[in-house]
């Protein structure tokens, strides 16, 4: 009776977690160690019987924000962590950002073509690179917090996909929602938080 009583846990525990696995998407690291300057290897994994799309746009990730906009598509980021999970948050300086004349950069980054789509039992790979500080000019730039990094402890990065408001959620024009809808897309909103790798310093 006694392993009757387990074998039916250790079945109910096993579609338990196929359960999980198979509603949401999974990112990892593939990197052993991440440097500065280096590119992250990315894999996002999709466990679920539907076709998502993110938002973020991956062919952005290799050129330098050079104006700060909440219009910007780019709901992801690079979390740097010490041992003890706390976050070195980044610390921004915009005395003179150049802000382009024109908004047909940001509406391109929002097209069908560039909104990053995954569908059901794909795996898509991506680099995005790892900076500590990404200069813009003299009077411009952005980077972790340097006066909370000590290099004699451990830290590590790991990638963050994450609506951080409501407002948010639309970002992306309705237009282009609706096409992604007719293509089979649904929107995933839901925060993914990838493995951690340790960040080396030498």
């Amino acid at each position: 009776m006694k392993k009757l009583i387990l074998i039916i846990l250790i079945i109910l525990l096993s579609c338990a977690n196929n359960k999980k696995s198979s509603d949401s998407l999974e990112i990892k690291i593939t990197n052993e160690y991440i440097k500065d300057s280096l590119d992250v290897n990315i894999e996002v994994i999709n466990n679920t019987s539907k076709n998502y799309y993110l938002q973020f746009d991956t062919s952005k990730l290799h050129e330098a924000i050079n104006y700060f906009s909440t219009e910007y598509l780019h709901n992801i980021d690079l979390k740097l962590e010490d041992e003890n999970r706390n976050r070195i948050a980044y610390e921004i300086v915009d005395y003179q950002c150049y802000y382009p004349e024109k908004k047909h950069l940001v509406k391109k980054s929002k097209s069908v073509k560039n909104v990053f789509k995954i569908k059901s039992g794909e795996i898509k790979k991506f680099k995005m690179p790892f900076f500590m500080k990404t200069k813009v000019n003299d009077y411009c730039w952005y980077g972790y917090q340097n006066e909370y990094i000590n290099e004699e402890n451990k830290y590590f990065v790991s990638f963050e996909y994450k609506m951080y408001g409501e407002i948010d959620k639309d970002i992306i024009p309705v237009s282009v929602k609706d096409s992604l809808k007719q293509m089979g897309y649904e929107f995933y909103s839901k925060e993914i938080v990838s493995n951690k790798v340790r960040l080396i310093f030498n």
